[in-house]
Formats: structure tokens, C-alpha cells, sequence
């Protein structure tokens, strides 16, 4: 549910074991829109400052108290965009076990175009708008190759061992991309059982992901890997930062998560646990390498608690509420499936 005019429409499957090979398969098909994805500029230092954008709406001639004033002051560091998308993502396990090890390989497609239909381009006067007068329209075809190591008990919510994954990616206009840029992907998490009854668990995530070339504005924000999300700020990563306010080729990241599940109960003979969790995220952002886009030692906290419920231990529904200082500690609140990680 939301009032930010946003559409999320997603079709998912996901195959195992295909044809009795040690395969697995998984294939999105989906649509997204939004009227209020956050554009701040980019780099690790933007403000979102509402004095610049309320400068900004006086340059534009609107008189401040007029509703067309808080129509640009509000859309200053917003703009609209559509992107239809597909997926698919193969994974070869070339090892079985407790410390399995797969190849994984796959393409993605995102079809961007700036604004919604019937109301093309950007919002006039807005600093995306400065930024790109045309917007940003293309298709972004990405493959990607990589390989990781599952030391997991259990893959939807892991209360002990560890997952590590590196990968390489790459957009070209020799396979159709509007942009020309490559990326490297390395996560490592690890999960501690606290308890004998492994119902106080400590999980940590490192992510590094680096890009070079050519790039849309929101593949700034998107990190590659087995799994796709949008970053920094959001509910995946800066949980209490609005989503994506930091974009930058260079990404450094960890999340530290503190989970307790101290209740367990019956409902309609399913296993519901219900339990708590505290958090902190942690993000380093860069421009590139050769204009940081501000200070490189400056880190970017979030930090917050949130509500976890587990069905039969493999369906995970979470409610988390994060701030953090750089939004001035205003709350954000994330209701979403599955574990951020």
C-alpha cells in the first residue's frame, strides 16, 4: 500500500532440479512505476536540502503559499519513470553438501523510460531535470557470470553458517544496451546461533559492488549478485535513508542483525514464530574512483528495529522501522517478505 503513486507488478518462478540435472532456474517478469523515485544528485555528500529546492521553485516564478510553489518544492529532488523488466538467472551446483558450491549466470533487462504514460520526461524545474533534460531512456541489458559457496543450514532464513558470492556483469550496445558499463559484485554473509535453541541469531552482510563506464542514473543504485535491490537508502540496504539518496559507482556496505525468536505458536497447524530485531546498517558511497563525490571517509549510519513472523520457518514477513541522522532521524517504516538477507 502506498500514496507515492508507485506500481510494483511481478511475476516470478523459480525451477529446481530441472530436468534431473543439478540446475535451478529463475525467470521475473515485471513492471515498475513510480512518480516519486528520489533523485538527490550523486556521490556521498547530497543534503536533499529543502531551502535549495524551495529556491529553486521561486526562480521558476511560483509564489511561495501558491499551490504550483509546493508542487515544485515537493518534486525538486523527484522525477517519474516506467521500467518494464525480465530476468533470468541459471545456477549450476558443481558441489552438493553442506559447503555447496554453484556457477551462476544470467541476463537482465530493464526497458527505462523517463515519466509515465501520457505524462513523458521529467519534472520541470526539478534537479533530475537539470541533470538529464531528456531523461534517461534506453534499455539496460546486463549479463552477468559468477559463482558462490552456500554454508547455509537453511536458505530463507539461515540461523548458523555462512554465503559468499562473487560475480562480473556487463552492458554493451553489442547486445542492445543504451549504456556501456561493467561491474564486479562480492557479498559475504555470516549467520551465529547465539543459543542452543538457535533462536538468538547474529547476521552480518558485507557487500562490495564497483561499476565503471557508461550508466544510467538508476543502475547507480542497483546492486547485482544472485539477488537484485536497490541502494543506498531503501528498505534493503540504509533502512531509515530515503531509497536510493546516494548513488555512486563504488559501493561499500555491511548490515549487522540481531534476530530473536522467542515465540512459537500453532495456527491452523502451520508453525507461526514471531520475533524482534535490531539492526545497523552501515554504507561508504563513491562517485568513482576519480571524483569521490565528497569526503571517502565519510560513512553513512541507519540504524532501527523491526518485527519478524515466520511461517513454518521458510516464509518471513517483517515490519522494520529505521532512522538515521543523516535524514535527521525522521522514521522510515518497511513492510515487506522476506529477510533483507
Amino acid at each position: 500500500m502506498t500514496t507515492r503513486g508507485v506500481h510494483a507488478h511481478e511475476l516470478r518462478w523459480e525451477g529446481l532440479e530441472l530436468v534431473d540435472l543439478p540446475l535451478r532456474a529463475w525467470v521475473q517478469l515485471g513492471y515498475f512505476a513510480s512518480r516519486s523515485r528520489t533523485f538527490c544528485g550523486t556521490g556521498n555528500e547530497v543534503d536533499c536540502d529543502p531551502a535549495v529546492a524551495e529556491v529553486a521553485a521561486r526562480g521558476q516564478g511560483h509564489e511561495p503559499s501558491s499551490q504550483a510553489y509546493e508542487q515544485a518544492v515537493d518534486r525538486y529532488y523527484l522525477f517519474p519513470m516506467t521500467m518494464p523488466y525480465g530476468v533470468l538467472n541459471l545456477r549450476w551446483r558443481l558441489r552438493e553438501g553442506p559447503r555447496k558450491v554453484e556457477l551462476f549466470g544470467g541476463w537482465r533487462g530493464n526497458l527505462y523510460s523517463s515519466g509515465l504514460p501520457g505524462e513523458p520526461g521529467p519534472y520541470p524545474g526539478s534537479l533530475y531535470a537539470a541533470e538529464f533534460p531528456q531523461g534517461e531512456a534506453g534499455l539496460a541489458s546486463v549479463f552477468q557470470l559468477g559463482a558462490l559457496l552456500d554454508a547455509r543450514d537453511q536458505e530463507p532464513s539461515a540461523t548458523r553458517g555462512f554465503f559468499v558470492e562473487a560475480s562480473l556483469r556487463a552492458s554493451s550496445p553489442v547486445w542492445g544496451s543504451a549504456w556501456d558499463f561493467v561491474g564486479f559484485h562480492n557479498s559475504w554473509q555470516l549467520f551465529l546461533s547465539l543459543d542452543p535453541g538457535q533462536r538468538v541469531v547474529l547476521a552480518d552482510r558485507f557487500v562490495v559492488d564497483l561499476l565503471a563506464g557508461d550508466v544510467h542514473s538508476h543502475e547507480l543504485a542497483q546492486v547485482g549478485g544472485t539477488a537484485y535491490y536497490f541502494v543506498y537508502g531503501g528498505y534493503m540496504f540504509g533502512r531509515g535513508i530515503r531509497e536510493s539518496r546516494y548513488l555512486g559507482r563504488i559501493k561499500l556496505m555491511d548490515q549487522l542483525e540481531l534476530r530473536w525468536m522467542p515465540l512459537e505458536l500453532t495456527l491452523l497447524r502451520q508453525r507461526v514464530d514471531v520475533g524482534t530485531v535490531t539492526f545497523v546498517d552501515l554504507g561508504c558511497i563513491g562517485l568513482d574512483w576519480g571524483d569521490w563525490g565528497g569526503d571517502p571517509a565519510r560513512l553513512l549510519p541507519a540504524t532501527g528495529a523491526g518485527l519478524r513472523l515466520a511461517l513454518n520457518e521458510d516464509f518471513v514477513v517483517r515490519a522494520d522501522l529505521g532512522v538515521s541522522p543523516v535524514e535527521d532521524w525522521t522514521p522510515a517504516l518497511y513492510l515487506l517478505v522476506g529477510q533483507t538477507f
